[in-house]
């Protein structure tokens, strides 16, 4: 199972986040796990963070608010009330005892869910231990030793039924998301106001972009699966789609080259193209066979960030 998220608009404005969980597959309704995080700061202006989650645990790079690299290392591990103890093979290893400081929060189960345990809890402590960390594709490592705020809590599996959505779809909208996921690590996606809500800057303060663009790619190295994530935002000339939205052509700028066509075919869509991105050490492909588009449209709010998740079963 693979999933993706496309994000779009104005985060550092943001007053108004829009969720939308499309077509989300609940887990099946057994006990908890325990899940942790852990910020770590690589430098005075980059902070990554380490999080675990039941037998895995993940070092996501430190990366400073101008990066448009991000990575995430994950290895086996284990998560509980007591630490989190993770290996890396030669990107690095965690090992983190906590120590809960107070009660901890306690959030019920919807009446619309079903599952166990009924309550969600999270433990405010401090971590103390180690974390080593030697990244590649040049990014910044360290070697941590000592206290770190953080915190633990259990993840019920819960199952929701109200979370499944189906994709929307309003020609008339103003605003589309385009996913497009492959079962092999690759993905890709556009968020786009087609129709801007939000006012342009003003002259000298740059270009308005009413578009976002992201993807991903995951490799496996030894026992680790390290996944790259790049972002970017595009102007106006980098996305042309037809007035009911039912085709569009998505041509993002560096680190991105060629361009990527969507097509509406009946109740599907077609994508293809020759879009691919320069990830560390290769340049991935970002259509072709294997590739699953998912497109959803939303109405444009001022300084709003619009979030949209998709799961593909692989």
């Amino acid at each position: 199972m693979r999933s993706g998220v496309g994000v779009g608009g104005k985060a550092a404005l943001a007053g108004l986040v829009a969720l939308v969980s499309v077509a989300a597959l609940a887990s099946p309704a057994q006990g908890a796990r325990y899940a942790a995080s852990v910020p770590a700061r690589g430098s005075l202006t980059s902070i990554g963070s380490v999080l675990a989650f039941g037998k895995k645990v993940s070092i996501v790079a430190p990366t400073t608010r101008r990066d448009f690299l991000f990575a995430r290392y994950s290895g086996p591990g284990r998560t509980t009330r007591r630490g989190v103890f993770g290996r890396l093979g030669r990107f690095g290893s965690v090992a983190l005892r906590f120590r809960p400081e107070g009660k901890p929060s306690r959030v019920r189960r919807p009446d619309s869910c079903t599952g166990g345990p009924k309550v969600w809890m999270t433990w405010k402590g401090t971590f103390r231990g180690s974390i080593r960390f030697d990244p590649d594709a040049h990014l910044p490592g360290f070697v941590h030793t000592g206290s770190f705020a953080g915190q633990v809590e259990t993840v019920p599996r819960w199952h929701c039924r109200e979370a499944v959505r189906p994709p929307s779809f309003d020609p008339g909208a103003g605003g589309i998301d385009v996913d497009a996921t492959n079962c092999d690590g690759r993905s890709f996606d556009a968020n786009v106001e087609v129709d801007p809500a939000t006012p342009p800057p003003p002259p000298g303060d740059g270009e308005a972009t009413p578009a976002e663009f992201s993807a991903s790619w995951t490799k496996s190295v030894g026992i680790v699966r390290v996944t790259y994530s790049i972002s970017v935002a595009g102007g106006a000339d980098t996305t042309v789609f037809s007035d009911d939205l039912s085709e569009g052509t998505i041509k993002p700028p560096s680190p991105f080259h060629g361009q990527a066509t969507i097509r509406r075919q009946g109740e599907g869509w077609e994508w293809s193209g020759s879009l691919s991105a320069r990830f560390p050490g290769r340049t991935v492909r970002l259509t072709g066979p294997g590739f699953e588009p998912f497109v959803t449209t939303f109405k444009p709010r001022p300084y709003a960030l619009s979030l949209f998740e998709y799961t593909v079963r692989c």
